[in-house]
Order: C-alpha cells, then sequence, then structure tokens
C-alpha cells in the first residue's frame, strides 16, 4: 500500500492517467480502513472536484489491530474544501426486531465517548423500520453454573426453537465468541454434534484432529519406520507432537488397517516402508506422490465420493481437508526443493516436514475450507468469531464469551510512536481509553448481527472469573431466561436465510479445457483445489508465452528496432531463470530447446508485419445469469 501511495505521490503522470479513468469511487466499510488507504483514495480521486463516496460506521470499527482509525470516518469531511462533502446520516435499521435495536443502542450508550473536550463517535440513535413487531421478549438469556448444565440448557433451547414451528433450518442460528479455539466453545461444538446439532466451525483449529487427517499423518509416518529414530537430533530430545504422532496418528492408522478390507493399502504401505528403510537410490516421487498414491486406496478414497461433495459441507469436509493437506505437502516440498527423495537427505526431510513444518502449523492452528458464497451452510449452527460474523445476519444469535474485560491492545512502542512525534499527523483516540472503546465496538457488532432474537448465554461464575463480567452484569441480570413464561417461540417468527448469490468465475484453459479434458480431473484441481505433482507442461507454455509477451510489448512501445533472434533467446532465458526459480520445476535440455524453436517461429513469421498487434494481454470476461467468463486475448 505503501509503495503505491508513493507511485501516486511521486509520478504525477500516472495519478493523472489514472484520473482520467476513473468517474467514480465506493467505498464500503470505510471505518476499517488505515492512513495510508485513505491517502491512496485521495491521490486517486484529487480535491477539485471528486467523486467519492464512503459509508461507514465507527461502532462497528474493530479492525485497530491491522492499523485502521476511525479517525478516516470520523474526519472525512475535512479532507476536502469547506461545505464540499455531504453528509447523510443512515440511521434507520432494516435488519433488526425493534428490541434488539434498543438494546445494543443502550450498550453502545453504556460508554462515555468523550475525552479530554473531544468526542469519538457520532452521536446518534439507530431508529427500527416502519413495522410491526411480535410483541413478545427477543432479547433472552440462556446460562447455568456449571459447563455441564449450559450444555444441557443450550440444546434444550435449540429444541425448543426447533418445536416452535418457526425454525426451518439449524443455519438460521449463529454463536458468536471472541474466540473458537477454546476448550470451553470447542467443548460445547463436541457437545452439539454428539447429540445430533451439527456445527460448522472452521476457524476452531480442529483440521489436525479429524480423522482424515490423522489418518493421512499416520500413513506417512509408517511408511518411514526410521522416523522413532531419526526424529531425534540428540538422545534425550523430546517434542510434545511426537505424543500426538504415535497416539493419535500413527496407532489410529496401524489399527485401520488391520481390517480385512484394507489390505491392499497393509500389502503396499509394509513394502513402500521396506523400501524407504534402506534407501540406496533416488525415488520418482516426493511425500506428495506418496500421498497421492494413498488415495487410491479404499481407506482414503471413501472420503472422496462425488456423492459426499454433492450432499453439504458437513459431509465433503474430510476431502476439502485432505485437498487442504496436499497444499500443505506441496507447499513443503517447495519450500525445501524436494522433487524426489533422496538416501542422501531423507532424513533431514524427515525431520523438516514432522519436527518443523508440521509441528508449527499444528501449533498455529489450520482454519478449514470456508466456502464464500455459502457463509451459513444447511443443516448447521454456525460458531464464528465475532469479526467473521461482521457483515451478515442471522435470524438468531447467541452470544458468548461474556467473561470478557477490556483489555490493553497497545505496545510500548505504540505509545512512543505518538509521544515521540513520528506519526505523520496528531494522535486520535487516547491510547488509554482505547481498549474501552474497543470492547465495547466489539460486542456493539456481535448484538447488531441479531435480526429476530438476541440471546446473551454464560456458563455463570461467581467470584473470582466472575462471568457474565463487571460489563455485562446489568444487561444480563435485567433480560428474561429463556424458560420465562412471558418467553413464547411460538409467536415470534424467524426470517429465512438469505441466499448468497456470488458467481463464480470460470476461464477458457483454467476451467473449461481441464474439464473437457477429464471430469474428475476438474474436480480434483479445481472444485476441492487439491494440488497437482506435475508442473513441466505449465513451466513449457507459460515460458512461450512469457516470452511472446516481451516480443508484444516492445513492438507496442514502438522499440521494434530491439527485436532480434539474439534479444529473444536472451529474454527466453531470462524467463526461463524467473519461472524455474519460482516454480522449482526445471525441463530437460532438449524440452527447453523445443520450446525456444516455438518461439523463435513465431518471431520468423511475423519478423516484418508486426502492424496486427493492436494489445497485449487484454482482460475480458463475460457476465451470464449464473457465472462470469473470463480470460485474456492478446
Amino acid at each position: 500500500q505503501y509503495e503505491a501511495l508513493r507511485l501516486l505521490q511521486e509520478r504525477p503522470q500516472v495519478r493523472d492517467e489514472l484520473r482520467s479513468k476513473i468517474a467514480y469511487v465506493m467505498v464500503d466499510e470505510y471505518q476499517d480502513t488505515n492512513t495510508i488507504q485513505e491517502r491512496i483514495l485521495i491521490e486517486l480521486v484529487g480535491t477539485d472536484n471528486p467523486n467519492l463516496c464512503v459509508v461507514g460506521d465507527e461502532d462497528q470499527g474493530l479492525y485497530r489491530f491491522r492499523g485502521a482509525t476511525i479517525r478516516n470516518i470520523l474526519e472525512f469531511k475535512d479532507s476536502f474544501p469547506n461545505g464540499q462533502c455531504k453528509q447523510v446520516a443512515l440511521t434507520v435499521n432494516y435488519r433488526s426486531h425493534r428490541d434488539i435495536i434498543h438494546f445494543y443502542d443502550h450498550w453502545i450508550d453504556g460508554q462515555q465517548w468523550t475525552f479530554n473536550g473531544k468526542t469519538f463517535r457520532y452521536q446518534k440513535t439507530i431508529e427500527p423500520r416502519q413495522a410491526e413487531f411480535p410483541d413478545v421478549p427477543v432479547v433472552l438469556k440462556v446460562g447455568a453454573k456449571s459447563d455441564q448444565a449450559w450444555h444441557q440448557e443450550i440444546f434444550a433451547f435449540l429444541h425448543a426453537l426447533g418445536d416452535s414451528g418457526h425454525l426451518e433450518d439449524w443455519n438460521q442460528v449463529a454463536f458468536l465468541f471472541r474466540s473458537v479455539k477454546n476448550d470451553q466453545v470447542r467443548g460445547l461444538a463436541e457437545y452439539l454434534e454428539q447429540r445430533g446439532i451439527p456445527v460448522y466451525s472452521p476457524r476452531a483449529n480442529q483440521f489436525f484432529d479429524r480423522e482424515e487427517i490423522r489418518l493421512t499423518i499416520g500413513a506417512l509416518i509408517f511408511l518411514f519406520p526410521q522416523f522413532a529414530q531419526v526424529r531425534k537430533w540428540k538422545d534425550d530430545a523430546e517434542l510434545e507432537i511426537w505424543d500426538y504422532y504415535d497416539h493419535e496418528c500413527f496407532k489410529l492408522f496401524a489399527q485401520t488397517m488391520r481390517q480385512p478390507e484394507n489390505a491392499d493399502i497393509l500389502r503396499w504401505a509394509r513394502q513402500r516402508a521396506q523400501e524407504h528403510r534402506v534407501l540406496t537410490q533416488n525415488t520418482d516421487y516426493a511425500f506428495s506422490g506418496l500421498f497421492y498414491e494413498m488415495l487410491s486406496f479404499p481407506l482414503f478414497s471413501r472420503y472422496l465420493e462425488e456423492d459426499l461433495l454433492k450432499s453439504g459441507l458437513l459431509d465433503s469436509r474430510a476431502m476439502r481437508n485432505l485437498a487442504l493437506f496436499s497444499q500443505m505437502l506441496s507447499k513443503f516440498e517447495y519450500l525445501h526443493h524436494i522433487s524426489v527423495l533422496t538416501p542422501e537427505y531423507l532424513d533431514k526431510n524427515l525431520r523438516d516436514l514432522f519436527n518443523q513444518f508440521l509441528r508449527f502449523l499444528k501449533d498455529g492452528g489450520i482454519n478449514e475450507y470456508e466456502d464464500e458464497a455459502e457463509y451459513a451452510p444447511s443443516g448447521h449452527v454456525s460458531f464464528l468469531t465475532i469479526h467473521q460474523s461482521k457483515g451478515l445476519e442471522y435470524p438468531v444469535v447467541v452470544v458468548g464469551s461474556l467473561n470478557a474485560v477490556p483489555r490493553k491492545q497497545h505496545t510500548d512502542l505504540d505509545e512512543k510512536l505518538e509521544t515521540g512525534g513520528y506519526l505523520s499527523r496528531p494522535p486520535f483516540e487516547p491510547l488509554s481509553q482505547t481498549k474501552f472503546y474497543d470492547f465495547r465496538r466489539l460486542y456493539y457488532t456481535a448484538f447488531s448481527r441479531a435480526q429476530n432474537l438476541l440471546v446473551l448465554t454464560a456458563s455463570e461464575v461467581d467470584g473470582h472469573g466472575r462471568t457474565p463480567s463487571t460489563y455485562f452484569a446489568e444487561y444480563y441480570r435485567d433480560i428474561p431466561y429463556w424458560r420465562d413464561p412471558s418467553v413464547r417461540f411460538d409467536a415470534l417468527p424467524l426470517e429465512s436465510m438469505k441466499q448468497m448469490h456470488l458467481k463464480r468465475e470460470y476461464s477458457f484453459t483454467s476451467h473449461l479445457t481441464v474439464f473437457e479434458n477429464c471430469a474428475e480431473q476438474y474436480r480434483f484441481f479445481r472444485e476441492l483445489e487439491f494440488t497437482p505433482i506435475r508442473k513441466n507442461p505449465i513451466l513449457f507454455g507459460t515460458l512461450v508465452h512469457q516470452t511472446i509477451e516481451d516480443i508484444h510489448k516492445t513492438v507496442l512501445r514502438g522499440e521494434e528496432h530491439r527485436l532480434s533472434e539474439d534479444q529473444v533467446s536472451i529474454w527466453f532465458d531470462t524467463n526461463y531463470a524467473y519461472l524455474s526459480k519460482r516454480e522449482r520445476v526445471y525441463l530437460a535440455p532438449i524440452v527447453k530447446e523445443i520450446a525456444l524453436r516455438h518461439v523463435l517461429r513465431y518471431y520468423q513469421r511475423y519478423e516484418d508485419n508486426w502492424a496486427h498487434i493492436r494489445e497485449a494481454e487484454v482482460d475480458v470476461s463475460l457476465v451470464k445469469e449464473a457465472y462470469i467468463l473470463t480470460g485474456k486475448v492478446d
């Protein structure tokens, strides 16, 4: 972003050309922009006659940790001459029941937003839409004095909703937490799933707990029987993850292979393990090659049946996770320059893969597959972070993490930057108050996701670690319990989930030709996003294309005099050096020579007539009712 800003500021000709092509700029979620982004916008539209419209709500500014500042929306008018910027207040809420609106309006007003005479919020009152609302309680609480009782109450509450006749699908319910990775949230999710309520929680860090991933890792360990010895870089070395490998992965795979239906993979695995134990020459495969061999056996291929993909996210989760694992293996081999397994480096490769690469990924957490076109999969209740839910809406929202309190977010470095005169403009929000501001904004965002029913929930604790914390106690105390006689789910209609009509993009070369060649290959590499192993044909085509592109661009710059077979060969070699280094794939000398001959034949054919070249790499697209076709035309 900074380099883009420098380009616009230091190259007026670039800036002016861009301005001439832009008629209007519209920016949503403006409260989440940073200083550099705002300056880029100003450079793009200018200040003379700008056509710039920004929309935002400072009460939902959640991204300070990414450099965002709500001063951009609060001081937006100051970027332009006085009277030039028109402000329109959007204060009617078309989403929520009026009592939900009143609740979160009351919540945001619970903070003192003026400090040292300066106010850090537009004063406003959100009004409900003109409509008839059900006259029943719609802001409730579900709580209990222990985790076990809390689980039971949540389960009973959900089934009471289901029995009301208004809940069409579990996906109308979303649980929002500060984090979905802690034991309490994961415990609730497991409790619900064990009792038949599927949970969609792609960021719960459960990737390495899934059966298909533990089987895959266990199989890889089985294929290298020396791993138990070579993983130790010294005699007394110990890593916590070895317990996971030994007891949750290897043990699971070994037990599964004893089943009669897995006799074929057992024979294959034993043969491979014997070869790897005393490897004497290079193989013609690496770890990803072994992974794809494993997928051919029923133990793994059962996860890849096409019917599972059609039946919904829960059933297709395993194949999505295996695809993600293929991407991880491919990335590991790329980073460590592994194209085949060799006797010289095998022990080191095993240590790097298991002791470092997979360990770091497991410790850091891997998110499971998310489909942006289906943010609330049918048949599942959603467990999301509050940040994940931003911009979304659900008929029923259950907000947890009520043990939270405002916590200092800034560091000593932030204080030095503000007080040391390093910033390009004076500080805005006082650092001492930002933790309170951000806390209110976070839960305001959570509460305002609800359309018909808002529920506060807690496994209640008194004394130390009080839950709900002091900041929620008043709000929690004053709302009715869900079992209160005044609560009538049968009198509370719920909105249906809105479909997200995102059109998928398809290109001729990346999608259509792949599908025409092999529908199963398309499913694997495009739909499921498995990573292919062999890239040499791709490198060949890209190399030829890129070098011809260099010829075209030289012609379009009016520099035909630079063209010669020697110059084309230089471009070809330069492109090959870059592409082969980037892709970590190389062409045999004879194949490289064939590629160069392709380019030179093209050059020789048009050497005396470049007039037909009009443009290079023109992006084209065709918008259809259900999809978008994209491509490039020379």
